[in-house]
């Protein structure tokens, strides 16, 4: 019998073809409306206006208080357009902001007429939706206007119960939270924005982050057969498992031959995984025991160089620091 997990969004990147880049990522300031599945990500990422952000908080950090979802995801509630309040996973993995258009979103008045494949048919990843303009979203102390987001039928989403049991009406990706230190502290049930300027971590594991196309990644190690195997990985909160390993991306990642099969629930559709033994995980100076991976055929996703990607599940177990213009990930063992 199988299991299924939960990975949110974590949009594609692609190889850029020298005549026509296949589109990646969900919106485009540089792209034209009837090339919008030949944008790559590269061409999404620059050029595309910033939301504008507004703090009323005397200080930082800005606390923001979140809902536990399955496996740890992180959930905070914000007001869209002043029409109505939408709980919006925070998502790492996911470069842009999405919002569903389905029966708990009613009052936003969502516009998905026009919705239509925005990439490569043939991955799973790629979202069916309409690129919209002009969102603005009030979380309390701030709030973020002038937002382009991705909205998408709820109704075309796999996984029908297995999404609705989180309860979630739209994504928060990177685009809006990049300018601070994001710290989850899963023990309070807080995220802390921290403005960069002034944040320095204080004890931890700091591990260097990477970003390619918008999406985010650092080098681990994993224990297999008992040797340390250096593993460069997507980091996506949005991923309610705890390691996801690509077999055959090096040789010492096979896929194991026993193993409960799972189900992965991605945006447009599933893959099959199979649950490995449990591993030690070393995360810079943090070792972190008793870790069960997924396993994938082959890399599905299509993210690039990668071996893997560590989700919430991992992570939860830290408060967990973001900090996005150092380019950093602080990783503080809960006590």
């Amino acid at each position: 019998m199988s299991r299924a997990d939960t990975r949110i969004f974590p949009f594609r990147e692609s190889t850029m073809s020298p005549r026509l880049p296949r589109f990646v990522l969900p919106f485009a300031a540089v792209c034209t409306v009837a090339l919008l599945a030949g944008c790559d990500t590269r061409y999404l990422l620059f050029g595309f206006s910033q939301p504008t952000v507004r703090t009323t908080a005397q200080a930082t950090p800005i606390e923001l208080a979140f809902r536990e979802g399955p496996g740890g995801l992180v959930l905070i509630t914000g007001n869209v357009n002043g029409l109505g309040n939408v709980d919006f996973i925070l998502d790492t993995g996911a470069p842009v902001t999405v919002l569903l258009d389905g029966p708990g979103s009613k009052a936003l008045k969502l516009d998905t007429s026009k919705a239509r494949k925005l990439g490569s048919d043939d991955n799973p990843a790629t979202p069916f939706g309409v690129i919209t303009p002009g969102f603005s979203i009030d979380f309390g102390d701030v709030a973020f206007s002038d937002l382009t987001a991705v909205v998408i039928p709820q109704a075309t989403l796999p996984c029908q119960e297995r999404f609705a049991a989180i309860n979630f009406h739209g994504v928060i990706g990177a685009d809006l939270f990049k300018r601070f230190a994001v710290e989850i502290d899963h023990a309070s049930k807080r995220v802390r924005l921290h403005d960069p300027k002034q944040w320095q971590p204080q004890g931890g594991t700091v591990l260097p982050l990477t970003f390619q196309n918008g999406h985010i990644y650092t080098d681990l190690a994993v224990t297999l057969n008992g040797a340390k195997v250096p593993v460069h990985v997507h980091v996506d909160t949005g991923k309610n498992d705890a390691l996801a390993l690509v077999a055959g991306s090096k040789l010492e990642i096979v896929m194991p031959t026993e193993g409960e099969i799972r189900k992965a629930c991605l945006v447009q559709g599933t893959i099959e995984t199979r649950r490995g033994a449990p591993i030690e995980v070393s995360l810079g100076g943090i070792t972190a025991k008793a870790v069960a991976p997924t396993y994938e055929n082959r890399d599905q996703l299509q993210l690039g160089h990668r071996h893997g990607a560590i989700g919430i599940g991992l992570l939860k177990r830290y408060v967990t620091t973001f900090d996005y213009t150092g380019k950093r990930m602080l990783l503080v063992e809960r006590g």
